[in-house]
């Protein structure tokens, strides 16, 4: 390959995750690479919190790129990015809207392609449409490279390498959560997707092989139930991702696990005085079984009303944001 002008680039650097993953580029790492995004303006006001903020100084620069992936598949903007760079780790969403012209201009310029998207359907969109294209030009298509999925998939990795086992029955993860908050694409994506939230359920089963498919459906049907987990001693809630991870790992680990419970304890869910958790499950699914009739008619309007989806997503960016700035700094995630 011929040696490009950067070994990285970050593709939206200003948001909430594209902003963490570049500090922590800036403090651990030794390599050519650059931040992208839309406005210049706010790329360098970043650049420069980064240089005052790491823990030692570095030789290497800090490129700014301006790019635009809402040009659409043929972007000259983002074809330029991805020519420039050996990868392009893209951090801008909603994937399903922004996300495939950073992908297409990777294919077309053989670069590789990271991103940390849990929007299961998009993946297997570009994946089919893509993936013929990208062997022959030398890309590497790699989605899910996140929270989403990364943790869960290391754990049942090396919970086979540890047992020796060709195959598990009933594989458990349970996430400890220490602060944080939802990112601000996360929240963008979940609004975006509710117009088609019954065709996006059935993507989550087609995900898996064909052969693992009935598999995942049980997974995701148990997914939804309380369960005790006896590794913890405590009642459990579904993982906030579990619909994301769970057709992940069956199509990651297919023939090699039945049944994939992706769980994380409640605040507090260690205490007796909670009952181990039970008072707070309880809570949460008398909750929901309350405002289930209002959950349903609300989900019948954005299906029967799309712009209203639309509506609530401009009301959402009207409101700047940005909690999760603070909270995320200090969050710890821990998989068992």
């Amino acid at each position: 390959m011929v040696r490009r002008e950067w070994d990285l680039v970050i593709y939206g650097a200003t948001g909430d995750a594209g902003t963490s993953i570049a500090f922590y580029l800036a403090n651990n790492c030794s390599l050519r690479w650059a931040i992208a995004g839309r406005t210049e303006r706010d790329l360098l006001r970043l650049r420069s919190k980064i240089i005052v903020g790491r823990d030692k100084p570095s030789v290497e620069p800090i490129g700014v790129i301006v790019a635009d992936s809402s040009e659409g598949e043929y972007g000259e903007s983002v074809d330029a990015m991805a020519r420039s760079a050996r990868m392009v780790l893209s951090a801008v969403g909603p994937y399903t809207t922004l996300g495939e012209g950073t992908v297409a201009a990777c294919v077309r310029q053989g670069t590789l392609y990271v991103d940390i998207t849990g929007e299961v359907d998009w993946v297997s969109a570009m994946r089919e449409k893509y993936k013929e294209r990208a062997a022959k030009s030398g890309s590497t298509l790699c989605s899910f490279a996140g929270y989403d999925c990364v943790p869960m998939e290391l754990s049942v990795h090396l919970a086979l390498r540890a047992l020796a086992s060709k195959k598990l029955t009933n594989v458990e993860s349970v996430v400890e959560l220490a602060g944080g908050a939802a990112p601000r694409g996360t929240i963008r994506t979940t609004i975006s997707k509710l117009p088609g939230a019954f065709s996006f359920g059935r993507s989550l089963v087609r995900y898996a092989p064909p052969h693992q498919r009935l598999r995942t459906l049980q997974s995701l049907l148990l997914w939804l139930l309380p369960r005790y987990s006896r590794r913890h001693g405590a009642f459990t809630f579904p993982h906030f991702m579990g619909w994301c991870s769970v057709p992940v790992i069956h199509n990651s680990f297919a023939g090699q696990i039945d049944i994939y419970h992706d769980r994380m304890v409640p605040p507090h869910g260690n205490k007796w005085w909670t009952g181990y958790g039970a008072a707070q499950t309880l809570a949460l699914y008398y909750v929901l079984l309350l405002g289930s009739p209002f959950l349903a008619c609300l989900q019948l309007i954005f299906v029967l009303v799309p712009s209203a989806a639309g509506a609530l997503l401009r009301l959402f960016d009207a409101q700047c944001y940005r909690a999760n700035r603070t909270q995320l700094s200090g969050a710890t995630v821990e998989v068992t």
